[in-house]
């Protein structure tokens, strides 16, 4: 039960909302209630790539998309993004992660009897395991995904052979689904041995995988046979092999893990060897098979993680046999590197369909290799298609994302220059329909520095409906453009969760659910803060308008 001193601060607030709005009849005309819909108005909109339009609108509402175009009517329920000097993009999908799971620690070397016949989970080989059941949609590689502008990610579980099945997830969303897009979206499979025991080299790895492909085969038809018929004996049950039925009636894809052009061989000699639908994933030496995966018509995910491309200066210094070794090898990698870092326009020239995989990219370095792309002669609308389009298209998730029209998810990325450009920073993140902001705007403080401004940390505040004014503090908290925060009273020490907070320049707005003896009060605000305090106003359907201030208290 509230205390009450604080149900006389909120019937106040209700009295005074009557009286300031004229009677119930105005309150439902001019008050808008809580509502997840956005309007980004007069931005630069790019569709899809090589199709953008100046001075567009975005619409969202209810996690869509609901229209595109100029001077689009602004609904009463719409909050307003202001679009002037920003760019729309579809968000981008990520073709392969691990993104919501947590990295296993490498073990000791295991201790079995027969490491020539290991047990399965010993062995890495797990297909059975399903990444759904090992996701944590709090962990903080799916935020770090979403502030790169990755709004889908195609997620597998960690192993060795065979760790498990993959899923489309959202790296966000509005909280009503979770994180899943598509279950079972393929079965991920490796050359990586075991270690110390049976498969632990390729060759016993691709061994191994044609035994359990064709033992799958046959237990397969045994089921079929006993489901089938009469006095047969019921075929025995293995997880393992019966992982592999879906593979085998191609409703499952094999996402085959192939960075070198030997690993890309070997993919392609157990796929032609057993038949199954194949995507290949943290692909980094493709070049040279660039023919057979056009004509083959695989899709295929280009590793975003890149050897390191530093600018270094000859050594001029070196004479001699010295000077010769040294620039030969200075040569070569150069040479190297560059075929990693024109893979992506090779592959464009060659008009083969790509994406890009994020596996082992630190987040750092994707803005960075991205440019190094472009200056290596990809240009700007192939590596949006790689971001966006053709990894919709691949996924064959076409139908619900990828391009910025109207019935798709409203998955967005909001940027304050052209994406490929050095300068460009994201502005705003959607997935779904929810906003993420990613904005930090800076003032000069008294010595001339630049300081920024950011509602994290702990504020007072005063609310006054023109009555007996109600106190306490407000803590926000920021988690890569995801924000939390919680209303504390000093009137009894209750404390109210606040809800749907964004965050943009210097505006912060946000909802909370005030439950009062079984009542329910929505409020929403909206505050401007400067570098140590803030002002702004609260209001409900109920109350109307008043105003709110705070300072921050120093840690």
């Amino acid at each position: 039960m509230m205390h009450t001193s604080l149900r006389q601060c909120l019937s106040m607030l209700l009295l005074t909302g009557i009286l300031m709005a004229g009677g119930f009849r105005a309150l439902a005309q001019d008050l808008r209630p809580v509502s997840k819909s956005y309007i980004i108005q007069n931005a630069t909109v790019f569709q899809a790539p090589g199709r953008s339009y100046q001075g567009y609108d975005v619409l969202i509402k209810d996690g869509l998309i609901s229209a595109v175009g100029q001077d689009l009517a602004v609904p009463a329920d719409a909050q307003m993004v202001e679009g002037d000097s920003l760019i729309v993009y579809a968000g981008f999908i990520d073709g392969l992660s691990h993104a919501g799971l947590e990295e296993p620690k490498r073990g000791e070397r295991p201790n079995v009897k027969d490491p020539g016949n290991p047990p399965d989970e010993i062995a890495g080989i797990t297909p059975y395991r399903d990444v759904r059941e090992l996701l944590k949609e709090n962990d903080k590689s799916v935020s770090d995904l979403r502030a790169l502008g990755f709004t889908v990610t195609h997620t597998v579980p960690y192993g060795n052979m065979l760790p498990g099945k993959g899923a489309i997830i959202l790296t966000g969303g509005n909280g009503d689904n979770g994180l899943i897009l598509r279950e079972n979206a393929s079965l991920y499979s490796q050359f990586e041995g075991a270690r110390g025991v049976y498969p632990n080299t390729v060759i016993g790895v691709m061994a191994k995988y044609r035994e359990l492909y064709k033992q799958a085969e046959l237990s397969k038809n045994d089921a079929s046979r006993y489901n089938s018929s009469q006095g047969l004996k019921r075929p025995m049950e293995n997880r393992v092999v019966e992982a592999f039925y879906p593979v085998i009636e191609n409703t499952m894809p094999v996402a085959f893990h192939a960075e070198g052009v030997k690993d890309v061989y070997r993919a392609y000699h157990l796929q032609e060897d057993l038949g199954f639908r194949m995507i290949l994933v943290g692909v980094k030496q493709g070049w040279d098979m660039a023919d057979k995966i056009k004509s083959s018509g695989t899709p295929v995910f280009l590793s975003l993680d890149m050897p390191e491309w530093k600018d270094e200066a000859r050594d001029s210094t070196l004479t001699g046999s010295k000077a010769k070794e040294y620039n030969q090898l200075f040569d070569r990698k150069e040479e190297m590197l560059k075929k990693y870092y024109g893979q992506p326009a090779l592959f464009s020239q060659q008009a083969v369909p790509y994406g890009f995989s994020t596996a082992g990219l630190k987040s750092s370095d994707f803005r960075k290799n991205l440019l190094k792309m472009k200056e290596q002669g990809a240009t700007d609308d192939q590596l949006l298609a790689a971001l966006t389009t053709s990894p919709a298209s691949l996924l064959g998730l076409s139908r619900w994302t990828g391009t910025v029209e109207p019935g798709k998810m409203a998955n967005l990325v909001v940027t304050d220059n052209n994406f490929f450009d050095e300068e460009s920073t994201i502005r705003y993140v959607f997935v779904e329909g929810k906003k993420y902001d990613f904005e930090e705007k800076k003032k000069k403080d008294k010595n001339g520095e630049k300081s920024e401004i950011t509602p994290e940390g702990k504020w007072t505040f005063t609310a006054d409906p023109g009555g007996a004014p109600a106190t306490g503090t407000i803590e926000i908290k920021e988690n890569n453009g995801e924000y939390s925060g919680t209303m504390n009273y000093d009137q009894g020490g209750t404390s109210f969760e606040l809800s749907d907070i964004s965050f943009s320049g210097t505006t912060l707005e946000f909802s909370v659910l005030i439950i009062d003896g079984g009542q329910e009060l929505p409020f929403t605000g909206t505050l401007e803060f400067t570098a140590d305090s803030y002002s702004g106003t609260v209001s409900s359907p109920s109350t109307g308008g008043f105003p709110i201030s705070g300072e921050r208290i120093p840690n």
